[in-house]
């Protein structure tokens, strides 16, 4: 991806899947923002990041300053821009929209993710994303924030055989006019099919992406304990505090569903939280009215 603009480039502009010869962890680097270098090129410029893997931990780390490293969870897309704590701006680079969509698979169940990025040159009001299963027509299956650029389908898993999928995304301007789409991306050759969770024989912990997500008002979340044991399920606001406890109870091995009505929550991001013994896991979801 090239940047049109005077911002030094001291690596290309892409999108990224970052792996080692140690472990099959991996992670996907989002470098599409072309603010994010330093533009007055010297001698003495300050590091804009650090990523390092510990062979030890098997775990990947990002650092904006010596020693101040985070954590990146296996499978994660990291955005340039929550390092270096701004928003995107993708204005600079040519033909951005027409090649921005990119499909990987999800951080967790093996969902279709979708990655994009802003609309350049105009504000937006959301994100609309379309799907067209095998010879079917495409439809408008979920819409996202005016800063929001990722959706995962929860609705089918990816495998090596089903049917393929095409999705395309277009944004909502101010203006409430639909832009045109980005690029195509597909399934073909991977194949999906739709979700199935086994009632039996559960083999590990587990937390589900909540389904659907964007969600108004109510949502389904879905774990996995393969003991007997105390479990705690709560959701959580941005700013860390307690929204609602869905599950605080001892529960026999097994899947579980819960559902989640937040009517009469604000529209927004919240997280929600599973803890049973030694297993914390933490996801986000959106609720749009």
């Amino acid at each position: 991806m090239e940047n049109t603009n005077n911002y030094f480039d001291p690596i290309a502009h892409g999108f990224y899947k970052m792996t080692n010869s140690y472990s099959n962890i991996y992670f996907y680097l989002n470098l599409r923002d072309c603010k994010w270098a330093n533009q007055d090129y010297s001698p003495n410029y300050n590091t804009d990041f650090i990523i390092k893997y510990d062979a030890q931990a098997d775990q990947f780390y990002y650092a904006n300053a010596i020693d101040n490293y985070v954590s990146i969870p296996s499978k994660y897309v990291l955005n340039i821009w929550e390092i270096k704590s701004g928003n995107p701006v993708f204005t600079c680079f040519e033909d951005f929209w027409e090649n921005c969509l990119v499909l990987i698979p999800s951080q967790t169940g093996n969902h279709p993710q979708l990655v994009w990025g802003p609309y350049p040159n105009e504000a937006i009001d959301s994100s609309k994303i379309y799907r067209k299963v095998a010879g079917g027509n495409y439809t408008h299956i979920a819409s996202t924030t005016n800063n929001v650029f990722e959706y995962v389908d929860d609705e089918y898993n990816i495998s090596p055989t089903g049917a393929s999928l095409n999705y395309y995304v277009t944004a909502i301007l101010i203006s409430e006019s639909e832009t045109s789409s980005t690029n195509v991306v597909t399934t073909q050759g991977t194949g999906l099919e739709k979700e199935f969770i086994e009632s039996q024989n559960v083999n590990d912990f587990a937390l589900q992406q909540n389904y659907p997500n964007p969600f108004n008002p109510t949502t389904n979340i879905q774990y996995s304990i393969p003991t007997d044991g105390l479990v705690s399920l709560k959701v959580y606001d941005l700013l860390g505090r307690e929204v609602v406890t869905l599950v605080n109870e001892s529960k026999t091995a097994g899947n579980y569903t819960v559902n989640f009505d937040a009517s009469t929550l604000a529209s927004g991001t919240y997280i929600y939280q599973l803890r049973t013994g030694e297993f914390l896991s933490t996801k986000k979801m959106l609720m749009i009215k």
